[in-house]
């Protein structure tokens, strides 16, 4: 022991004063203290200066262990009805966006496609015969108006010509009476001349038989007679000519009379026909309104075709992401519902951090300041990240039940802000895929400027 105290250094020991001997043991126990004073004070210098390290990097640090990774869940459910044929995927596999996951019996929806099929082509069908009908009906209408409203022209011109051969017949008639009238008058003349001529030539005949009357008077008397008598026997023929006439006219007035009942018989007809004819524009617009609706009931079917293959479409059902299957509850033979969950896809490489700080710790936070992100997983694998926006109220706000603060809190209750954190580029690892729910410390450097500026 003796050795071992002789062979330490001897730090700091001072010459030995002046005087009487010194004491051995009084000097190792000096010795002993000098050096126990010297590490309290190099350890005393080490935490003075890691505390004023740790103050200053407090000033410009924000960190909390309240923060977890977050990403998308897309849930994946049926959108028909019917029985699962066949189930493409397991449990925590790796799918690409549009891989099969799920395949519904398509049967039933392959049946209703071809009767969708069928329905259009039937009302496809139907509406070329109702445009086809339109177009005859618009053809005939324009025509049978047209035809009518000559028909009506025509009875009417024929009721003018009607008109005119009655007035003419009834002056012809009027003329043969008036010569009617003459010849009769003329007749009776002639008859008055003939009685006259025969009563004179017999009066002078006697007068001649008994020699009283030359020859010559008797032959002038006879020659008279002659003359009267053919003369009343034309004024007779005259007579029955002008009655003829008369007769003659009086049946052209008949027959025109009976033509203008005709021709006005003929217009009633006709202005019934251009009725008829003008009720053609209401043909056409049904006729319209049966393309109209014939157009429809093929839009109807077109629509309920999209919805069948929409359907039969539905019974593949595919992966609408790129991710990893979670929480498959679909099995082969199992009958689903519309809206039915199936499964979850995660992708792993669109996540983010969600770090809750309290409000305490945002006076010097803003978005794009540099985030160091140690995940619990991978502890030897520190992540660089910015922050990407701050949340626009508290967690408490937005729970199921937030608080009332009207009615005074006996404790003040430190509230947390969540903060997005998004991982730098480059960060991301195939080997450390950041997973839903992770825990990460999160530590904000407040004291950098922020690489941009999103959100105030």
């Amino acid at each position: 022991m003796s050795d071992e105290l002789a062979s330490e250094p001897q730090l700091f020991e001072s010459p030995p004063p002046p005087g009487p001997a010194r004491n051995p043991v009084a000097g190792r126990r000096n010795g002993r203290r000098r050096r126990v004073a010297v590490v309290l004070i190099g350890l005393a210098v080490v935490a003075a200066a890691y505390g004023a390290y740790a103050y200053v990097w407090s000033r410009s640090h924000e960190e909390t262990d309240d923060a977890q990774v977050e990403g998308h869940i897309h849930a994946v459910s049926s959108h028909v009805a019917g029985y699962v044929a066949q189930v493409c995927v397991e449990d925590n596999q790796l799918v690409a966006a549009g891989d099969v996951l799920v395949r519904v019996r398509s049967d039933d929806y392959e049946a209703r496609v071809a009767l969708a099929e069928a329905n259009l082509t039937q009302a496809e069908a139907g509406l070329a015969a109702a445009e086809s009908t339109l177009d005859v009906t618009r053809g005939s209408t324009a025509a049978t108006l047209t035809q009518a409203r000559a028909g009506v022209q025509q009875a009417e011109a024929q009721l003018d010509a009607a008109q005119r051969d009655a007035d003419s017949a009834a002056s012809r008639l009027t003329a043969a009476v008036a010569g009617q009238q003459q010849a009769r008058s003329q007749a009776a003349a002639a008859q008055a001349e003939s009685d006259y001529a025969s009563s004179n030539h017999r009066r002078i005949a006697a007068l001649h038989a008994q020699n009283q009357a030359a020859e010559d008077e008797a032959q002038l008397a006879e020659s008279n007679a002659r003359a009267a008598a053919a003369r009343l026997v034309a004024a007779s023929d005259a007579v029955n000519l002008a009655e003829a006439q008369a007769q003659a006219a009086r049946h052209a007035v008949d027959s025109a009379k009976a033509a203008i009942a005709v021709a006005e018989a003929a217009i009633e007809t006709q202005k019934g026909k251009l009725a008829d004819a003008l009720t053609g524009p209401d043909q056409v617009r049904v006729a319209e309104a049966r393309v109209a609706l014939a157009r429809a009931t093929a839009l109807s079917a077109q629509a309920q075709l999209d919805l069948a293959r929409i359907d039969l479409a539905y019974c593949t059902i595919t992966a609408p992401v790129a991710g990893v299957v979670s929480t498959r509850s679909v099995e082969a033979g199992q009958y689903l519902q519309p809206g039915q969950p199936l499964l979850a896809l995660v992708p792993l490489g669109d996540t983010w951090v969600l770090a809750n700080f309290k409000e305490t710790q945002l006076h010097a936070m803003r978005v794009g300041q540099p985030v160091r992100l140690h995940v619990d997983a991978y502890p030897d694998h520190p992540f660089q990240g910015t922050i990407d926006s701050l949340a626009a109220g508290t967690g408490a706000r937005f729970s199921l039940l937030p608080p009332e603060n009207a009615t005074g809190n006996f404790v003040k209750v430190v509230q947390r802000v969540p903060v997005k954190i998004v991982l730098a580029a480059g960060q991301r690892d195939p080997q450390r895929p950041l997973r839903a729910g992770l825990n990460v410390v999160v530590t904000v450097d407040t004291g950098a400027p922020p690489a941009a500026t999103t959100q105030p």
